[in-house]
């Protein structure tokens, strides 16, 4: 059996262009496995190998990418996602 899903076939078609491994990942990725949709999804998660995060973020440079700030003094606040970490070697992403 396939799971057919508007989501995951609109993340694919975005990530064609994207030439280094990536994969389905979280709920989407345990439903893949199986070939059946156990629960509704609420988001899509994907990842991609430490050492081409540079190129991810670069691959994804217009968009506006935010992520949830877990800092206990934020409340959850959203923020760069570029800004959220350092990356050894990416001094123009910090």
């Amino acid at each position: 059996m396939s799971i057919e899903s508007e989501e995951l076939d609109f993340v694919s078609a975005i990530m064609e262009g994207y030439r280094l491994p990536w994969f389905f990942s979280g709920g989407w990725a345990i439903d893949l496995a199986l070939g059946r949709l156990t629960r509704r999804h609420d988001d899509v998660d994907i990842c991609v190998f430490r050492e081409n995060v540079k190129e991810f973020i670069e691959f994804f440079t217009e968009w506006n990418i935010q992520v949830e700030n877990r800092a206990e003094d934020t409340n959850g606040s959203l923020m760069p996602f570029k800004h959220c970490f350092p990356i050894q070697g990416m001094t123009d992403y910090q």
